[in-house]
C-alpha cells in the first residue's frame, strides 16, 4: 500500500493521510485501522493510537493485534488498569499470544511487581524459547530483582544466539562491571 511507503520514508503525515482516505472507502478494513493506529503510535500520539484501536475493537472484537497495541499504547500512557484489563481479555481469548503475554509482563514490571512480571515473561518463554526480546526483558528484570548471576545467564543465552544484539551486550558489561 501507498501508506507504507510513506511509513518507511518517515512521512507519517502523507501516510495518516493516505491511510485516513482509505478508510473513508473502507472503514470497515481492520488492517487500515490497525495501520493507522500504528502511525499514530510511531509518532507518539497515543490518545489518536487509542482512539482508533478502540473502533478496530468495534470492527474485529477480538483482534489479537488490535488488543496488543492498545494495551501498549495504553501502557505507555500509564493507564496501567486500563492496560492490564486489556491484555488479560487477550490473553483469555489468545493464552499462547507471546506478544500478549509480554505486554502484561511490562505492565507488572513498570508498576514493579516483578514476580508477576517474570510469571508472563517465562510463559512467553517457553512458547518460543529463543525470542530475544523476551530472553532480554527476562535478563532485565532478574537484574532489577538482584538475581545478576541468572541475568547473566539470559543475556548470554540471547548473546549464543544472537551475538550482535548490542542491548544485551550493554547490559551483560553493565553485570559484570557493577
Amino acid at each position: 500500500a501507498i501508506s507504507n511507503l510513506y511509513e518507511k520514508k518517515k512521512d507519517y503525515k502523507k501516510a495518516i493521510s493516505y491511510l485516513k482516505k482509505a478508510r473513508e472507502i473502507n472503514p470497515n478494513d481492520i488492517f487500515i485501522v490497525s495501520d493507522l493506529g500504528l502511525i499514530f503510535h510511531l509518532i507518539e500520539d497515543y490518545d489518536s493510537a487509542i482512539e482508533i484501536y478502540q473502533q478496530g475493537l468495534k470492527i474485529k472484537e477480538n483482534d489479537p493485534q488490535i488488543l496488543n497495541r492498545l494495551g501498549f499504547a495504553l501502557r505507555v500512557k500509564k493507564d496501567f488498569t486500563q492496560a492490564t484489563e486489556v491484555f488479560k481479555t487477550g490473553l483469555n481469548l489468545f493464552p499462547k499470544n507471546t506478544s500478549l503475554l509480554n505486554g502484561l509482563g511490562d505492565v507488572y514490571k513498570d508498576l514493579g511487581d516483578y514476580e508477576k512480571a517474570i510469571t508472563f515473561y517465562r510463559k512467553s518463554e517457553e512458547l518460543i524459547p529463543k525470542d530475544k526480546f523476551t530472553l532480554y526483558d527476562i535478563g532485565n528484570l532478574l537484574s532489577k530483582m538482584g538475581n545478576k548471576k541468572e541475568a547473566i545467564e539470559y543475556y548470554q543465552k540471547v548473546l549464543d544466539l544472537y551475538p550482535n544484539f548490542t542491548f544485551a551486550l550493554n547490559e551483560l558489561a553493565y553485570e559484570y562491571y557493577f
